[in-house]
């Protein structure tokens, strides 16, 4: 069985890229090539994948010892920029995307799931402070 919260974390990354495709992509769709709607939609690809792995590590270490938890939320961090750098390169080296609508999407959604993650992990650090 999913976890609640994890759901609901699933939803807003949801909300998130929906809110970026009404306001990034459909915009690029309608004026531009439709490489540069594609290359939004590759960097919200990429930014929820990378999100989710995350808040997942975050979630299931929560209520491990605190070096545990800091230990695995901090290396799933490590991999997962590794990763998102070696799939920004991969997909740069194989697409015709334009560069930047590509990583200025990208960005965005980075900083907004980034922004996510840190209320949910504020909120659960709470929660496990309350039970303590």
């Amino acid at each position: 069985m999913i976890d609640p919260g994890f759901k609901k974390y699933i939803r807003d990354v949801l909300i998130i890229d929906l809110v970026l495709l009404i306001s990034i992509a459909l915009p690029f769709y309608v004026m531009m090539p439709v490489e540069y709607a594609l290359s939004v939609v590759a960097s919200l690809a990429l930014t929820s994948t990378s999100s989710i792995v995350g808040f997942y590590f975050q979630n299931k270490y929560l209520h491990a010892p605190t070096e545990e938890f800091v230990s695995y939320v901090y290396g799933s961090m490590f991999f997962r920029l590794v990763g998102l750098l070696g799939a920004i390169v991969f997909i740069l080296l194989i697409t015709n995307f334009p560069q930047i609508s590509f990583i200025l999407s990208l960005f965005i959604s980075y900083l907004c799931k980034s922004v996510l993650e840190i209320i949910f992990i504020h909120k659960k650090s709470t929660q496990r402070h309350e039970k303590s």
